[in-house]
């Protein structure tokens, strides 16, 4: 069996010798043999394709923990699931560091923030029985956190024969940014009758009064939608804020930049007396 040195897999793969070390380190990528009298580490011919893919993969700025989940995956199957996941949570960060360069680029230019006029309104909610799923996650795979969690709580309830209508909300429990992950919380209202499971919590969220505000496609994304969630901040300045606030997804869509009324940002408030 082929024997090349730490020095020679290094110039073969492109991985420098510290990088070596620490995928060593690390039991992503072990020696398959030290020598015991000067401590010289040797990698097998056959290691080389997963070395180039651990490669490649930090090239594309893949972190550690998703590098070992690929070139660790049962099959080919898995490894590309895997690596679709993270590109789209990838590709989603992407996008919302694009906003905020041409957010602050249009305020240096302008010499002003933009401000958009919003309309917060005061409501009085019905209580409603939803089953929610809590997660912990990172700015990145906030997008498809929400879309997973809905997915599977849509099962679970087709599963039961339970209705659900079009609109869900995302409580934030915690902040989510890149450097934080929440928790939040994805619920959605439901009528029918369903058993909770080791993910999936069913429980009554209270009725009661609540601010608002409507915000379509372009509020959606970050860092414009801050501009609704202080809106609403200002509004309840005075009053008293009860638990978190959410986004509430009112329709199906579908990505279009032109929709009008894509959700509300809320904050549940004391009722008056």
């Amino acid at each position: 069996m082929q024997e090349l040195t730490a020095g020679d897999f290094s110039r073969a793969t492109g991985l420098s010798p510290k990088a070596l070390r620490l995928y060593a380190d690390s039991g992503l990528l072990l020696p398959q043999r030290i020598d015991e009298r000067n401590g010289y580490r040797y990698y097998g011919a056959e290691q080389l394709a997963r070395a180039q893919r651990i490669t490649l993969l930090r090239r594309a700025g893949a972190p550690l923990s998703i590098v070992e989940a690929v070139v660790d995956a049962p099959d080919r199957i898995r490894a590309a699931q895997v690596l679709d996941q993270w590109w789209r949570g990838h590709e989603q960060l992407h996008r919302e560091q694009r906003n905020v360069v041409d957010h602050l680029r249009a305020e240096f230019e302008s010499g002003a923030t933009a401000a958009v006029e919003l309309d917060v309104r005061r409501r009085t909610a019905s209580e409603r029985t939803v089953a929610s799923v809590t997660r912990r996650v990172l700015q990145p795979g906030l997008v498809a956190t929400f879309v997973e969690a809905e997915q599977l709580i849509c099962e679970h309830l087709k599963a039961h024969d339970a209705s659900r209508t079009v609109e869900f909300w995302v409580i934030y429990h915690g902040v989510v940014s890149p450097d934080s992950d929440g928790p939040i919380e994805i619920c959605v209202p439901f009528e029918g009758s369903v058993p909770p499971t080791a993910d999936v919590m069913i429980r009554v969220e209270p009725g009661g009064d609540q601010l608002y505000t409507e915000i379509g496609a372009a509020l959606c994304g970050y860092p414009q939608i801050l501009q609704a969630y202080a809106a609403v901040a200002r509004a309840a300045h005075g009053l008293q804020p009860i638990g978190a606030p959410r986004e509430r997804y009112v329709s199906d869509w579908d990505g279009s930049p032109g929709a009008q009324h894509v959700a509300d940002i809320v904050q549940p408030i004391a009722t008056n007396h």
